[in-house]
């Protein structure tokens, strides 16, 4: 061993990585231009479904707050609708 006193040593630490690795500010302005197109998709897609997220989160809430003022008989209904909504 060169002069050092190594040892086994287990690291248990946890690390969290990013799903999605953006090297995006390293690239050359040519390669840049090339990747705007997949960009300004993957961003249109990303908003349409946090807006289908929304919606749906908007409906189950809409329904619990009309459960909370209904009676026994309504509250019934509401079910029905809140699973409805929800697929």
């Amino acid at each position: 061993m060169a002069g050092t006193e190594a040892g086994k040593a287990k690291i248990l630490k946890s690390v969290m990585y990013p799903r999605v690795l953006d090297i995006y500010s390293l690239c050359t302005d040519e390669l840049k231009k090339s990747l705007d197109h997949g960009r300004e998709f993957d961003a249109k897609q990303r908003e349409e479904e946090d807006n289908k997220r929304l919606a749906g989160l908007k409906a189950e809430t809409d329904v619990k707050d009309k459960m909370e003022e209904a009676d026994d008989e309504e509250k019934q209904r509401l079910k029905l609708v809140g699973a409805a909504a929800k697929k």
